[in-house]
């Protein structure tokens, strides 16, 4: 019986951990993931919305808020490979956690043709400029 109470109580506080969370803007899982995992999501999703407003280009304006988001002091710099790996860095790390991340998981939605790199001060807004071509959505530009 004290087993069944338990389970509830757990499952309950899950529920209103969840609802905080995206009451306070942040995805309930997006606390325990890394900046580059939460801007390809980002890149999905505008993907995803290219193609059922079916749109031929898109600019992907994207804000790491310093904290849960990005970097903790808010500086970074983006590196995407040619149809490689996104990879975040803190350029001001401020301790452990802090060192941006690393991910492919993009790849499944848009194409990187060439090496692209940005860097980015604290509060500055990442565009991502998108474009179809040839049927594939591509990472032509950031700015």
């Amino acid at each position: 019986m004290r087993l069944g109470v338990t389970n509830r109580l757990a499952f309950v506080l899950v529920v209103i951990g969840a609802l905080l969370a995206s009451a306070c803007d942040i995805a309930p899982f997006d606390v325990f993931t890394d900046p580059s995992t939460r801007l390809a999501g980002a890149l999905r999703d505008a993907a995803l919305l290219m193609d059922l407003q079916r749109q031929d280009t898109y600019t992907l304006a994207y804000h790491f808020k310093p904290g849960h988001d990005g970097c903790k002091s808010g500086d970074f710099r983006l590196e995407m490979a040619a149809n490689a790996g996104l990879l975040v860095v803190c350029t001001t790390p401020m301790g452990p956690g802090d060192m941006g991340g690393l991910t492919t998981s993009h790849l499944t939605y848009v194409a990187v043709p060439k090496r692209l790199e940005i860097t980015k001060s604290a509060g500055e807004i990442l565009y991502i400029d998108l474009a179809r071509r040839e049927g594939l959505i591509e990472v032509v530009g950031l700015r």
